[in-house]
């Protein structure tokens, strides 16, 4: 059975389109499971995406606090240009 961190599930264009579930370092099929039942256990922790810290809360798709504040893939920017300074 894979565990790991979950992260944003990745598609790769094609016909169909292959859906892969990100496990830490696991990556997961999910084209084969489609139709069946699939179920997901949280283990109790929440990891930053990026620095891998414990931490109560996640930001900007999984990152803890202090890295959604410094790093660029978090920046107002990606949502709003306009904003961008």
């Amino acid at each position: 059975m894979p565990q790991g961190t979950l992260v944003k599930m990745a598609a790769e264009a094609g016909d169909p389109v292959a859906y892969t579930l990100r496990l830490g370092e696991e990556r997961v099929p999910l084209n084969p499971l489609i139709g069946t039942t699939v179920r997901l256990r949280f283990a109790g922790e929440i990891r930053c995406t990026n620095c891998g810290r414990k931490t109560k809360k996640s930001f900007s798709q999984g990152h803890c606090f202090p890295c959604s504040q410094r790093l660029a893939a978090c920046d107002m920017c990606i949502v709003r240009p306009e904003r961008c300074h």
